[in-house]
């Protein structure tokens, strides 16, 4: 099973991330991108469509298994601490990750197989299906240090920033491919591309 663990953020991430932020009256930098359209009461909604199949209105752990972008950060939604994801607690949770004018980050994954680092692995952040088109899928590939930054197509990004890899705030399935892995490939892992917390935008996966 993959374990997942969340570094202290690397200087180049730190500085991505303090320019995201401060940037409120300078126009080259990209506090000035919105963040993906997302409703926070539309998503849940939509979250308990899709996920909800014992009709109760809440997710269990179960029913959290097709959902890895909530499972992997379970304890930052359900707040009443009764092993249930409600509708409001996702609309709590997601109106804390778009509270922030960011629209864009850089986000470091790194990827290690047995301890090792994987390189040469196809990493894909898949937006959870509940948040709409407005959020997209970013793309890397690990370099030798099994480092990956993920991003979404250039002709997605703003013209000032297409020599950059950023992904969107938001809610994710991690899927990685690599030929060590059973299968090829190993899915189910979830991360929160998230402005406000340290650990939003650095992620580690022991495969």
């Amino acid at each position: 099973m993959a374990t997942i663990s969340f570094p202290r953020r690397t200087g180049s991430v730190s500085v991505a991330l303090i320019s995201l932020l401060i940037a409120g009256c300078n126009p080259s930098t990209t506090s000035r991108v919105k963040p993906p359209e997302v409703d926070s009461r539309t998503a849940a909604a939509e979250a308990i469509r899709l996920y909800d199949t014992n009709g109760d209105g809440s997710l269990d752990e179960s029913e959290l298994a097709a959902c890895p972008a909530i499972k992997s950060h379970r304890e930052r939604y359900d707040k009443d601490g009764n092993r249930q994801v409600s509708p409001d607690e996702i609309v709590q949770r997601l109106d804390s990750i778009y509270s922030t004018t960011v629209g864009l980050l850089e986000v470091q994954c790194t990827l290690t197989r047995r301890g090792r680092p994987l390189s040469d692995a196809t990493v894909r952040f898949i937006p959870a299906p509940f948040l709409g088109d407005a959020v997209q899928t970013a793309v890397a590939t690990t370099n030798s240090s099994g480092v990956a930054t993920p991003s979404i197509p250039a002709d997605l990004l703003p013209e000032r920033l297409r020599n950059l890899q950023m992904m969107q705030v938001g809610l994710y399935a991690v899927e990685i491919e690599h030929s060590s892995l059973p299968g090829g490939a190993v899915k189910g892992l979830g991360f929160e591309v998230d402005p406000t917390r340290r650990d939003g935008t650095t992620a580690r996966f022991d495969l």
